[in-house]
């Protein structure tokens, strides 16, 4: 197996300190939260003209690297640094204070609401690039690979509005990602909410923390996997029918009279998919939970949950901070 580059690891933290500094930037020159602002722009096109527009701030974020913004009221950034190619160690830790510091503030909280990701997420995520940074050594290269791309995919998992700041390759990187971890990441995602969230009612209602990772997962190992379960029959039941509902449009579209062989094929082949994946959820979820058979479509669907769930949860910090004494 190929070495671990340990400058992935940089990488990616700073293209997350990017992605605050291109909310932070946004944040600071809008009035009221993320509202409609009026900007005067125009795009990188010979022929195009100076004029002033609404725009709104998802359009805005999509335009960033394609316009050019001029904006007439000017603020300093909090921070004070635009997206970079790399940061210096003083600059990292003061971009990392302010995102701590910026979590809970309530002027994010529309951008949180709208796009489903937030400054907390990428806290969490340079935390875990921290624990993996500092158990390099105790980990062997596969182990090392595995961890890198968990922490990889579940920033794609965000799905971002905007990504690969100051880095080409990372961004390719992250566009092909998008196009085959969307899904799974998503569900990896609400799943670690699921797990946290029932930590945290646990510690809230018992008025005490957890003396360690493994306390915290063995006692409430019965109660993860029983929603876990409801989460994955939901889903399941979800797709199904979308998916019948698809192959219904699609045999339809098979009775038009002005069907061509080619057209004929691509609706044939979209069928056989459908049925396929299909016939997979619903063959994998017959027997008992875990759906281990699906653990490549549903992730934690495996015998081994409460070892996965302890290494997870080692990862998290905020929550170890608030769950684990």
């Amino acid at each position: 197996m190929k070495v671990f580059d340990k400058h992935l690891i940089e990488e990616l933290e700073t293209e997350l300190l990017n992605q605050y500094l291109n909310i932070s930037w946004l944040a600071d020159y809008l009035d009221d939260g993320f509202q409609e602002l009026k900007l005067d722009m125009f795009c990188d096109e010979p022929d195009s003209k100076n004029r002033s527009l609404p725009i709104t701030v998802k359009d805005l974020l999509k335009a960033l690297i394609d316009i050019n913004v001029n904006i007439a009221r000017k603020e300093s950034l909090d921070s004070h640094l635009h997206p970079q190619s790399s940061f210096t160690v003083e600059e990292r830790n003061r971009i990392y204070q302010e995102m701590v510091e910026n979590c809970q503030k309530t002027r994010y909280e529309a951008f949180r609401q709208q796009y489903g990701y937030s400054i907390s997420d990428l806290v969490n995520l340079l935390d875990q690039l921290e624990v993996l940074r500092s158990d390099l050594e105790k980990l062997n290269e596969k182990e090392q690979h595995k961890a890198y791309k968990e922490i990889l995919h579940e920033y794609i998992g965000l799905d971002l509005l905007n990504y690969g700041f100051q880095n080409s390759s990372l961004k390719i990187r992250i566009a092909k990602g998008r196009s085959t971890q969307g899904e799974y990441q998503k569900i990896v995602r609400a799943k670690k909410k699921i797990f946290f969230d029932l930590l945290i009612e646990q510690v809230q209602q018992n008025k005490k923390k957890y003396p360690s990772v493994y306390k915290a997962v063995k006692e409430n190992i019965d109660e993860v996997t029983r929603r876990f379960k409801i989460h994955d029959e939901e889903w399941i039941k979800s797709k199904l029918e979308v998916s019948r509902e698809r192959v219904n449009v699609l045999h339809e579209e098979m009775l038009s009279k002005a069907l061509t062989a080619s057209k004929e094929d691509k609706l044939h082949k979209e069928i056989a998919k459908l049925s396929a994946f299909m016939e997979q959820l619903e063959g994998g979820s017959s027997g008992g939970y875990p759906f281990e058979k699906l653990k490549d479509i549903l992730p934690f669907n495996t015998a081994s949950l409460n070892e996965v769930l302890m290494k997870t949860l080692k990862f998290e910090r905020n929550i170890k901070e608030q769950c684990i004494e």
